[in-house]
């Protein structure tokens, strides 16, 4: 095989600081196509984007040579500094941390289909309901001091 291929998606959720609704209207209506911005320098793809007014989904085509925190770092930096810029009277900031996920090729769609619907899905579950049902999807649990631990026998 004289090329080399890669196909590597991941689900990346982080929330505004203090999970304050601190994306407005105005904010949410831009956000995401900054977001693309942000990915496409990266040579990454923003595949879908979506949330509420406290946190933000992720649906990532990676680039082979950019690592994940590095591309993560980047879209809470730039978009943080975008919004002072925007809209300068309006608090904004990220909370530190950020959730991100595997995503195969077969649940590409389910993950776009999730991401497009977050407002009905929370007005049935909250943001640690959701955050620890992903975590147990991918084997994972929340401890009772926030830290993240595999379950045993998951991985």
């Amino acid at each position: 095989m004289g090329s080399t291929y890669h196909s590597v998606r991941i689900h990346a959720v982080f929330a505004c600081k203090d999970r304050k609704p601190l994306i407005t209207p105005d904010i949410n209506r831009e956000l995401f196509k900054y977001i693309h911005g942000v990915c496409d320098k990266r040579q990454c793809k923003l595949i879908e984007g979506g949330g509420t007014d406290d946190h933000v989904h992720l649906l990532i085509g990676l680039s082979m040579t950019k690592a994940i925190a590095d591309l993560m770092r980047d879209i809470k930096t730039n978009t943080s500094r975008w919004v002072h810029e925007k809209w300068p009277k309006q608090e904004f900031a990220w909370q530190d941390g950020y959730g991100v996920f595997s995503v195969s090729a077969s649940l590409v769609e389910r993950t776009r289909d999730y991401i497009r619907n977050q407002e009905t899905h929370h007005a049935e579950k909250t943001f640690d309901e959701e955050l620890d049902e992903i975590l147990k999807m991918h084997g994972l649990k929340r401890n009772p001091d926030g830290s993240v631990s595999a379950v045993v026998g998951t991985l």
